[in-house]
């Protein structure tokens, strides 16, 4: 826990001497942040881990829209799942073409409707998507454990 309050220590006097002498400003963050570093690693702070797998970073708009996604309700399309999941509509539009182009999801056209509105596309997990999705969420014991 020491460790911790000398990291914080360095960083708060590099900020206080940033003005009066920049190389010692310098030194004294970096040499906060590798005490940070060690004290986060030696007291067991939980540091997050980038997943990915297949190419697919589990960022939290990806994480948001794959539980979307992997409640496989009927009739998701692009507007819904950015409903559902919080996701900004250029966000979760991302997630699905990268979700698309490495086939975890299958994207259906709707059959053109001569009414005003533009088709939509509807989206569905494949199988190895929602084995990929599952994995990626930390959700995979949990499913095997599901009846």
């Amino acid at each position: 826990m020491t460790r911790a309050f000398v990291g914080v220590a360095f960083v708060v006097a590099a900020l206080w001497n940033v003005q009066e002498n920049p190389p010692a400003a310098l030194f004294a963050v970096i040499t906060g942040l590798v005490f940070l570093a060690w004290a986060t690693e030696k007291i067991g702070w939980p540091v997050r881990q980038s997943r990915r797998i297949d190419g697919i970073f589990a960022t939290r708009d990806m994480e948001r829209v794959l539980t979307v996604l992997l409640t496989d309700a009927a009739g998701l399309s692009g507007r819904p799942i950015c409903h559902l999941s919080g996701v900004s509509v250029s966000g979760a539009y991302l997630c699905l073409d990268r979700l698309e182009t490495a086939g975890w999801v299958r994207g259906e056209w709707e059959t053109p409707d001569p009414g005003a509105r533009p088709r939509r596309r509807f989206y569905r997990l494949t199988p190895c998507g929602r084995a990929c999705a599952l994995e990626l969420l930390g959700l995979r014991e949990w499913a095997e454990q599901a009846p």
